[in-house]
């Protein structure tokens, strides 16, 4: 009797309908042997399995009208695009499909339960990131409190409003790099050119003769960026509210070809812009200072690398990048527009139409730069480093400066002038 029940009820083994499943095999208990030719007796059983689909299809269906639901909520009230939610849909989907492949003791519905449980919230998320993909939590540190004017119902009063930008301790980062085993052979892989060509800045007699890399030339040598940065339609009405200035730093003891990637590009400092109007960098620039100190001291800066315990590391501030409003602002020159224009000469804009050369300027160097009669307007506290210098600091940008600068003028000048 069993068998021949086998052979016409398929029941779809996949864990979702055991309830139907029993009362079929109830079902199948009370019925008489059929025969496959039957129709008489094959009609109860096949107007059953046509209720399992329809149960199975309905469930589907709600369990899709869930899955819709939670997307519109994601988009409709947390403001996410549809990439990310497509990223999100496609993500799962590839998750879900290995569990089941994989089934894990059979219990697979339960695993994809558990996964989604233990990081249903920001604080799990970042302690499983922290602790399985090497996470660094930005430290949120406070700016200088501001009064602001609020209006109320009974009128305006002023209020102290503190304001807070996000730090990423130097410190964590260089130790989370040294600790992977690629990264630390490919610090290791630079040496000098062999032809006398300048491939690079260990090649240059700046460097054979710095007081620190002739001395380690292992040293940790790093670059600072800073850009402001439009998280919003540029094209909008609050561009200015939400732009945000973001600091990064590269090491440039890595192969160039390596070190232009993205994944080689570290931030350390988040911040508002509007907390940098009148170009006040010095809390930003007080908290990497107290790092970098001790990165530049005698006994170099302790790192946690994984196998080292006791490894420290040597370094310093080679260069800083930005556009040539934000490099004023950080060295605390005056502005572009200042008589005293240019940060790296003391040349005025009446004195730069007679001069060619670059023996015809005086150029800026630490015994003459500290005085308000250069064009200086705040000290730099990156120039209490131990070995960099503003006023050494001959980097310019070539995108500003060339790209969206010197070579649109030019183009205008010729296009007017034929």
């Amino acid at each position: 009797m069993q068998e021949s029940c086998e052979r016409v009820v398929r029941i779809p083994n996949n864990g979702l309908f055991q309830d139907q499943v029993g009362v079929l095999e109830v079902q199948q208990q009370q019925l008489q042997p059929i025969r496959e030719n039957d129709p008489i007796h094959r009609a109860p059983l096949e107007e059953l399995v046509n209720n399992l689909g329809e149960i199975e299809e309905q469930n589907n269906v709600d369990f899709t009208n869930d899955v819709a639901k939670l997307m519109l909520t994601l988009r409709s009230e947390h403001n996410v695009t549809h990439a990310a939610i497509d990223c999100l849909s496609k993500g799962l989907e590839q998750i879900f499909f290995e569990i089941h492949q994989q089934q894990h003791g059979g219990n697979a519905l339960e695993l994809a339960t558990v996964s989604l449980r233990n990081l249903n919230s920001q604080r799990k998320r970042e302690n499983y990131f922290t602790k399985h993909f090497k996470f660094i939590k930005p430290q949120e540190l406070q700016v200088k409190p501001s009064q602001e004017i609020h209006i109320g119902v009974v009128g305006s009063t002023p209020k102290l409003v503190k304001h807070s930008f996000h730090y990423i301790p130097l410190r964590k980062t260089l130790s989370q790099l040294f600790s992977d085993r690629t990264f630390f052979n490919l610090y290791h892989s630079e040496t000098m050119s062999e032809d006398g060509l300048i491939r690079s800045r260990r090649d240059s007699l700046h460097f054979r003769n710095h007081p620190l890399f002739s001395i380690k030339p292992f040293a940790c040598r790093l670059q600072v960026f800073y850009n402001g940065v439009e998280v919003v339609n540029p094209l909008g009405s609050k561009t200015k509210k939400h732009e945000v200035g973001m600091f990064y730093f590269t090491i440039l003891n890595l192969p160039p070809m390596v070190n232009s990637s993205l994944s080689n590009i570290f931030p350390f400092a988040v911040v508002k812009s509007k907390y940098l109007k009148g170009g006040d960098f010095s809390f930003i620039l007080r908290k990497f200072m107290s790092e970098l100190k001790e990165l530049e001291s005698e006994e170099g800066m302790k790192l946690e690398v994984d196998g080292m315990p006791n490894f420290r590391l040597n370094g310093t501030l080679v260069q800083v990048c930005a556009d040539t409003k934000g490099t004023h602002e950080i060295g605390g020159f005056m502005a572009p527009s200042a008589n005293k224009f240019c940060r790296l000469c003391l040349t005025s804009r009446n004195e730069i139409r007679f001069k060619i050369t670059y023996r015809d300027f005086n150029m800026r160097n630490r015994i003459n730069h500290d005085t308000l009669a250069t064009g200086i307007k705040r000290f730099c506290l990156l120039n209490e480093s131990r070995y960099f210098h503003f006023v050494e600091n001959f980097c310019f940008d070539i995108l500003h400066d060339f790209f969206e600068g010197a070579i649109p003028f030019f183009k205008l000048f010729y296009v007017i002038t034929l």
